[in-house]
C-alpha cells in the first residue's frame, strides 16, 4: 500500500456526524479491505467524493472507507485499527 496525498497530506483527522474522531491514512488501494453498503456522499470528508465502508476481507473489522469519483478512487484506513 502506498501512501496518496489529498489535500497537502496522505493524514487526516476527522469527526464524523456522530462526534467520533479518525485518524485517517490515505491509500491508492488496501489488499484485504472489501467495499460495503452502498456509496454516499453524504458526510463526505472529501468534496466531490462519494464513500462506502472498507471492511477487513477476513475478520470483517471496520478499518476506513473507501471513497470515488468518477476519475479517481482511494481508500481512507484508520490509522489505531491497522497493524
Amino acid at each position: 500500500m502506498a501512501g496518496i496525498g489529498k489535500g497537502e497530506s496522505h493524514e487526516h483527522t476527522f469527526r464524523n456526524p456522530g462526534g467520533f474522531s479518525f485518524h485517517v491514512l490515505c491509500f491508492d488501494r488496501a489488499p484485504g479491505c472489501q467495499a460495503i453498503g452502498g456509496y454516499t456522499l453524504e458526510a463526505s470528508w472529501f468534496s466531490g467524493y462519494e464513500w462506502c465502508l472498507a471492511l477487513c476481507s477476513g475478520c470483517q473489522t471496520h478499518l476506513g472507507w473507501f471513497f470515488r469519483k468518477p476519475d479517481h478512487d482511494f481508500v481512507g484506513l484508520v490509522a489505531t485499527r491497522l497493524s
